[in-house]
């Protein structure tokens, strides 16, 4: 078997410099705030080339979110670092809609998993593509922020965005 092949691109947003990185599989990576060495570290296996047409796409579609024309994403993820447990969570966050937030709790209910609202918090931590995963849709129990990988800044500034544009 031959080198896997990871493009990347850095682009400037509104919430700072974003590393983006994809695998043949689709995207696998978004780093906020981010160089693309330090998005790309823990992907040693592959072999990185730089190769923003790769991710031509992807940067498109960050612009237009951040421009407020595009409220969902029309994208190939590569998720094949995440559990199982994880894969359920992202697939019910991109069911919370744009604009909107829901709990941790709720967030459990959807995966049928209603005790596990503290592990809901730490995969939403390991999201490899926030923004596109939209884990700042994500706040505590009684609408307070909670975490957010990127920071309570960041989670703040993308709820504004998406509050001011509904």
């Amino acid at each position: 078997m031959g080198h896997l092949l990871l493009a990347y691109a850095t682009v400037n947003s509104p919430v700072g410099q974003l590393a983006l990185a994809a695998a043949s599989q689709g995207l696998c990576r978004l780093g906020i705030g981010e160089s693309a060495a330090e998005v790309l570290a823990d992907l040693s296996p592959f072999e990185v080339i730089d190769s923003p047409a790769e991710l031509e796409s992807a940067m498109a579609q960050l612009n237009e979110y951040f421009q407020g024309t595009r409220r969902q994403f029309d994208l190939k993820f590569d998720l094949g670092e995440a559990t199982d447990f994880q894969a359920e969570v992202y697939r019910a966050l991109c069911q919370i809609p744009y604009g909107e937030t829901r709990s941790y709790a709720w967030v459990a209910r959807q995966i049928r998993k209603p005790a596990a609202a503290r592990a809901i918090g730490q995969a939403c931590r390991a999201n490899p593509l926030p923004i596109f995963i939209p884990c700042h849709r994500v706040v505590s129990a009684g609408g307070k922020l909670g975490g957010y990988s990127s920071g309570l800044d960041i989670k703040r500034r993308l709820l504004d965005l998406e509050a001011i544009r509904k």
